[in-house]
């Protein structure tokens, strides 16, 4: 047993998430306690069902962010430039020489957060593209105005941190840069009533967010080949249910969700049943479902996306951590299938499961009460 708990002390981290700010800056604590909340636990929810990414809080000036970087794989950096800041050259050259140090390394990025107006001239950070406070006309009272903001940043860091960790890079042509692509969502409906949804989504995500969207009847040309196109882009996608009356009785809504599942991708249900299905699809549980309205306004669809990219981290955080313990007991990675969800046959028999024998990895379920 002590070896086995000397091992796991050695083991590297997949993902850290440093929040750093300027001791004085009064609101930095309360932005990284929200931080905190949304991609590691509740404060006081031990037992919760949060995605459980390590987030640590800096106000120190010192900290040794070069060694932080050596004990994980990946790791980020969200940094609050504040006024405080501005007015404080040592800090100013600490985040300088914070840039100089994750240059070229596309496994740590450096995400600043405008606070001042004059964010964006510090030296070193000046080159990275800010997230930005959320532009609102509306004078609303500090604890508004920071929980409006925090939404803002956490569903911007939601989607950088899932595009971090799936490390998808490519060569921009402009300037020969590996640049990590948009996280792509695609959207699984059933036509005959489930367009008007898909299509509220599609326009919503296209005009409000940096996300990619794929949906068969906008982005399929025609004389392509309809399956190999579905199927490339459910590969490379969180998918998106559109789950309404219909969807169980169609046979391309139900090769959309097994492939998905097939390919162990990132799934939410959006449940916009109205009066009822004759039969559901066995393999439309076992994931994350969420209740729509009628009316699909901004504010829910916003919410949804969310928890869509919140899955996202999860399923690949959990992948990732989950191979590196194995590896770390002596096991090897062809011996494991590692699943985003427990286990069911479907997954089992598509991973080869039944003749081979392999040691299944999946997230630990809630826990019962029982």
């Amino acid at each position: 047993m002590e070896n086995l708990k000397d091992t796991m002390e050695k083991v590297k981290n997949p993902f850290n998430i440093y929040v750093l700010w300027h001791p004085d800056y009064k609101d930095g604590n309360k932005y990284a306690e929200i931080i905190y909340e949304q991609f590691s636990r509740g404060i006081n929810d031990y037992a919760g069902e949060n995605i459980g990414l390590p987030v640590y809080f800096v106000t120190d000036i010192n900290f040794d962010f070069a060694h932080a970087i050596e004990e994980s794989e990946y790791t980020a950096v969200v940094v609050f430039v504040d006024s405080k800041v501005l007015v404080n050259n040592e800090w100013k050259a600490t985040l300088s020489a914070l840039s100089r140090l994750v240059e070229g390394n596309t496994k740590v990025k450096i995400y600043p957060i405008a606070i001042s107006d004059g964010a964006f001239n510090v030296s070193g950070l000046a080159k990275i593209n800010f997230i930005r406070q959320k532009k609102d006309d509306v004078v609303r009272n500090l604890k508004e105005k920071i929980a409006i903001n925090s939404a803002h940043f956490c569903f911007e860091l939601a989607h950088e941190f899932s595009r971090l960790l799936f490390d998808r890079n490519r060569v921009s042509e402009i300037e020969n840069k590996s640049i990590a692509p948009a996280l792509k969502i695609f959207i699984s409906h059933a036509k005959k009533d489930g367009k008007e949804y898909a299509e509220k989504f599609n326009g919503y995500i296209s005009t409000n967010t940096a996300l990619d969207r794929f949906i068969d009847v906008f982005d399929i040309p025609r004389g392509e080949d309809f399956e190999e196109n579905i199927n490339r882009n459910i590969a490379e996608s969180a998918l998106l249910i559109i789950y309404t009356d219909e969807y169980c009785s169609r046979e391309w809504c139900q090769h959309e969700v097994l492939f998905a599942k097939r390919n162990n991708r990132p799934i939410i249900l959006v449940d916009a049943i109205e009066k009822g299905e004759l039969r559901r699809f066995p393999y439309m549980a076992n994931v994350k479902t969420i209740r729509a309205s009628s009316l699909l306004e901004k504010e829910e669809m916003h919410s949804i996306i969310y928890q869509l990219l919140l899955e996202t981290l999860r399923v690949r955080y959990q992948k990732i951590y989950l191979e590196i313990l194995s590896s770390c007991v002596g096991i090897s990675q062809e011996k494991i299938l590692t699943l985003p969800y427990p286990p069911e046959l479907y997954t089992l028999l598509s991973n080869g499961c039944i003749n081979v024998e392999k040691l299944i990895l999946y997230p630990e379920p809630p826990i019962n009460k029982h």
